[in-house]
Parts: C-alpha cells; sequence; structure tokens
C-alpha cells in the first residue's frame, strides 16, 4: 500500500519562487542536519551495496529518505517504530530496515 503523501518529497520539495515548503530551521529540527550536508551525506553512502535491490522483493526507497529516516529517529527522543510509522508515513518494519540499512552503510565509509 502506497502512501498518499510521500513525507519525504514534501519535506525536500521546492517551491517554484526557490524556497523550500519546509525553512531552513524546521527541517534541522526534524531531521538535526541541514539539506547540503544531507546531500553530501547521502552521496557519501548511496553506492554501499546494503541499497541495492535482490533478485526478488520491491524496490527499495531513494537511500536519501532511508538516511532521512534515520536522523528522524536519532534526533527525537522516545522515538519508535510506531511513532514513525505515523509520523512518516512508512511501515514499521520499513522504518527499522531503513535505519539498519544506513547504519551499515555509514559503519564503512
Amino acid at each position: 500500500r502506497k502512501p498518499s503523501t510521500n513525507v519525504f518529497e514534501e519535506d525536500l520539495r521546492v517551491e517554484e519562487d526557490g524556497t523550500h515548503w519546509m525553512n531552513d530551521n524546521e527541517f534541522l529540527n526534524k531531521y538535526r542536519m541541514d539539506r547540503e550536508t544531507l546531500d553530501a551525506v547521502t552521496e557519501m553512502i548511496e553506492d554501499h551495496p546494503v541499497f541495492k535491490r535482490g533478485r526478488r522483493g520491491r524496490r527499495q526507497r531513494p537511500v536519501k529518505h532511508q538516511l532521512m529516516t534515520l536522523l528522524h529517529f536519532l534526533g527525537k527522543e522516545g522515538e519508535t517504530n510506531l511513532s514513525q510509522r505515523n509520523t512518516l508515513k512508512i511501515g514499521a518494519g520499513s522504518a527499522e530496515k531503513y535505519r539498519e540499512r544506513v547504519v551499515k552503510a555509514l559503519c564503512h565509509c
């Protein structure tokens, strides 16, 4: 089941006038990282084998979205799979899997 609104895309959205839907302070508060650093870290880890699709199963979400899931989790006291499910509109199991993949990739940088 696909969510009707992709929270990550909304949070990264740039308006026609070049401004962001979510201002810099709001983004930093939610993800504990600015957009430029998010892009740099994504670039560092995106080619790690953990993000490659196997022969079976669904296609993975973008690496940047998986990284945002980990950052959101680390930046919020008391965050759980269920609370991330409700906030980010992703499955609780998916949230856990995203975090595991990103940690694994970061440990190999």
